[in-house]
């Protein structure tokens, strides 16, 4: 894995803005999470492929911690994938389409990173472990 770097950021990320995230949210996020959103406040990672271990799965941009604020207050029941509720998952991704990559933020699989589409019904088609192991999947396509 190369080194992920990140173009078109927001502003730095206060503990004060974060601690807002997690007080909304109601959870404490991966420490990995955030001290990424500390050096990186959402923007267009470079390269900007992740992988798991089948496919290649492209990553447009990574929200802000104000976009995803708004994302979690959106998210509805028809908009998540079966098996979660409303609030269990927190979008931080996604990708040139209409896939999201989120944080779990369920007790049975607390920061585990879900990569769902929304077709007719919201589909994973890829899982990480933690924050950590999603961005150490980061790849060069090989076919650009």
């Amino acid at each position: 894995m190369n080194k992920v770097e990140f173009d078109l950021c927001d502003e730095k990320v206060t503990q004060e803005v974060w601690a807002n995230l997690e007080s909304t949210i109601g959870f404490l996020l991966p420490v990995t999470m955030k001290n990424h959103y500390k050096e990186f406040n959402g923007g267009q990672p470079i390269p900007s492929f992740v992988h798991d271990k089948k496919c290649l799965f492209p990553v447009n941009a990574f929200d802000s911690v104000g976009d995803m604020l708004e994302n979690f207050k959106w998210n509805s029941v028809d908009s998540i994938p079966k098996g979660f509720k409303t609030k269990e998952l927190l979008i931080f991704a996604y990708d040139p389409g209409s896939g999201s990559f989120a944080v779990s933020l369920r007790e049975c699989d607390f920061g585990k990173i879900y990569f769902y589409v929304l077709e007719l019904e919201a589909i994973i088609y890829a899982q990480w472990n933690s924050f950590d192991e999603f961005i150490h999947s980061f790849v060069e396509d090989k076919n650009e």
